[in-house]
């Protein structure tokens, strides 16, 4: 690195925080981008309730479905997270003056689950209401949907950083499905047995460090690529 970019260059706390806050904004000023996954995954429940009628479906069964279509949800979304940076430059210019990517994409990832929990914390009681599911189970749809979540943006991140510049949605969207079943499980029984929760936070702290910098590795060839 030359000696004017070190002293361009911020401080890594600086990085994270203009990352962090830029990527919520973003996702928050951005209201058509953000309304469209929201209206989508209303629709789906509502089209659910419909399809099965009166019937009673297991609880287990409602929250399935229900996680189902927001892995769906998240994929209509992954854009957000490095691809629509990547295409505008604005990582080309974190790139020239040396910052540590490690910080940039996660400052991207914590930023867009943190709009996650927000969002989810709004729309859960109404998914709840529309399938007649329990209020008492509301706190517990609320973290096995984050935890899930969480995980799914993972694989979305990596997905994302190792298709850089191509257009294969349906290659992302096959391996984001692959990955995100073990948790869809996991999700979906920890409603009833909490102890799938715990193995969901365990999967997160796995898979956390290894993923971003796997990411990170995969954003710098592609920026070095297009460069």
């Amino acid at each position: 690195m030359s000696r004017i970019a070190q002293q361009m260059r911020p401080s890594d706390f600086k990085v994270f925080k203009l990352i962090f806050k830029r990527q919520w904004l973003l996702s928050v000023r951005n209201f058509n981008e953000l309304i469209y996954p929201l209206f989508y995954f209303l629709t789906a429940v509502i089209t659910f309730k419909i399809a099965i009628g009166a019937a009673k479906a297991a609880l287990e069964v409602n929250i399935g479905i229900i996680f189902v279509i927001n892995i769906f949800v998240l994929i209509l979304t992954h854009e957000t997270l490095i691809s629509k940076d990547y295409k505008l430059g604005f990582l080309e210019q974190f790139y020239l003056i040396g910052a540590e990517f490690a910080l940039i994409i996660l400052a991207k990832y914590l930023a867009q689950l943190a709009l996650y929990v927000l969002i989810s914390s709004c729309l859960i009681p109404l998914v709840l209401f529309l399938t007649e599911v329990g209020f008492e189970y509301w706190h517990i749809v609320l973290i096995s949907q984050v935890l899930l979540s969480a995980v799914v943006l993972l694989f979305l991140l990596l997905s994302s950083a190792m298709l850089l510049g191509s257009k294969a949605n349906v290659l992302l969207s096959v391996i984001v499905l692959v990955f995100a079943l073990p948790s869809l499980i996991f999700a979906t029984l920890g409603i009833s047995n909490h102890g799938y929760l715990w193995l969901l936070v365990a999967l997160i702290l796995f898979f956390i460090p290894i993923i971003i910098v796997v990411s990170k590795y995969l954003v710098l060839i592609a920026l070095e690529d297009k460069g």
